[in-house]
């Protein structure tokens, strides 16, 4: 399950997103962190 949280996708910003892509790919729904609050800006991985 854990494989499920991991990143398959890293944009630079959100407007680099197609919607209608990840809609073709089966996606529903996505996990974002715009304000930095899981992972700092500059962190390569989230602390526990």
């Amino acid at each position: 399950m854990f494989e499920m949280l991991v990143p398959k996708l890293r944009v630079n910003t959100v407007f680099d997103i197609s919607l209608e892509e990840l809609y073709r790919q089966g996606y529903r729904g996505i996990i974002t962190d715009l304000d930095n609050t899981l992972v700092g800006a500059k962190a390569p991985v989230a602390t526990p």
